[in-house]
């Protein structure tokens, strides 16, 4: 396979000493999207409209928030995004607040079956989309799907990334549940059937030692246990969270 971007971060990561690879990479492009938005792309048009529309999640204005040199920036970005969910949500509640016109009936029914069509359910559909929206994790969910898709390729094709892959510690129980579910999508039905195999006794092994380790911490916690060695344990809280949730900044 041609070297691209995709396939040397992959084998980058998979080299590294981890819990899960494709975490590396995860909080790398996290990073990327956050630096492009903040810098390059704080004046592109295109970019504007769809964080104006997209919004972030917690944990992304939490991570731009804490960059304390761009607060303007993110005023900027913020400021332009109410002003576009604050015109949305005045128009959906204009028959709700007693300013518009008189409120329509929340429910039609057609052919018996009832059909939510009121202004409370338009209403309650944005905020919904608004929770659940986010310009940085969409980017992000975008370029780790091409990550995934060149990653099931490398395993197939390359003997020395295959390698490499059997010698890693597993994934995070969200990067295994997506290889998983996209084995089917990039792989034939024989080569899906040994890549679930495999990384399925591997998971299920990694699991139990981080759970031996953390067992080993909570052990060294106790006076009576001041002369047990460490063995692997003194980070095993750590990278136990980071194995269940995925990318967490504990350090």
């Amino acid at each position: 396979m041609r070297e691209t971007i995709y396939s040397l971060v992959l084998y980058d990561a998979f080299r590294q000493e981890s819990e899960c690879p494709l975490c590396l990479i995860e909080e790398k492009r996290e990073e990327e999207a956050l630096d492009y938005l903040l810098h390059q792309a704080l004046m592109d048009v295109q970019t504007r409209g769809e964080t104006n529309r997209e919004g972030f999640c917690r944990r992304h204005f939490e991570m731009m928030y804490r960059r304390r040199a761009y607060r303007l920036q993110l005023a900027l970005i913020l400021d332009t995004h109410l002003a576009a969910e604050n015109a949305r949500l005045k128009k959906l509640a204009a028959g709700l607040t007693g300013r518009g016109r008189a409120r329509p009936k929340p429910f039609s029914f057609l052919g018996g079956a009832e059909q939510k069509t009121g202004p409370e359910e338009r209403l309650l559909q944005e905020l919904r989309y608004q929770e659940r929206s986010c310009y940085i994790c969409r980017k992000i969910n975008t370029v780790m799907e091409e990550h995934i898709k060149v990653m099931f390729y490398l395993w197939e094709e390359e003997r020395e990334f295959a390698a490499v892959f059997a010698e890693k510690k597993g994934f995070c129980q969200k990067h295994f549940r997506q290889l998983l579910e996209r084995a089917a999508q990039h792989l034939s039905s024989r080569q899906r059937q040994v890549f679930i195999t495999r990384i399925t006794e591997k998971q299920l092994a990694n699991l139990e030692r981080i759970q031996n380790e953390v067992h080993r911490f909570t052990e060294k916690m106790s006076h009576h246990n001041k002369d047990l060695p460490w063995g692997n344990a003194r980070d095993a809280l750590i990278r136990g969270i980071k194995k269940l949730a995925g990318i967490c900044r504990l350090e």
